[in-house]
């Protein structure tokens, strides 16, 4: 568990980690990823453009260490990420429904300060 992360983040972390699991058994789905970020980098935003650069060496270099970190650093890089754009719906939603349960078992980590 990592301090200060919510639910969201890793929700996050999560669905990056599938991604990244079937970008390593079906290299094309980088291709994928990367053609989603030079869409987004056409048109996006130019404050979001030096996380995207980060990302267009992240996809080139396979460095998914650096995609899966659990640091502040990982956590920004994801905010940004094309790679859950990988991922089919049905298995989106399997993966949410997973973190769903987790949260919903009471995890300490997502309970409210007292």
């Amino acid at each position: 568990m990592v301090a200060g992360y919510t639910f969201h983040d890793y929700l996050s972390l999560a669905l990056h980690r599938t991604a990244v699991g079937l970008m390593v058994e079906d290299p094309a789905l980088v291709g994928t990823a990367q053609a989603t970020l030079e869409r987004w980098i056409e048109r996006g935003d130019p404050r979001t453009r030096v996380l995207w650069e980060k990302w267009r060496s992240i996809l080139a270099a396979r460095d998914w260490a650096q995609a899966l970190a659990e640091t502040e650093e990982g956590q920004q890089l994801r905010s940004a990420s094309p790679v859950p754009t990988v991922l089919s719906e049905t298995t989106r939603l399997k993966v949410l429904a997973l973190m769903q349960a987790w949260r919903d078992a009471e995890v300490p980590v997502f309970r409210e300060p007292p």
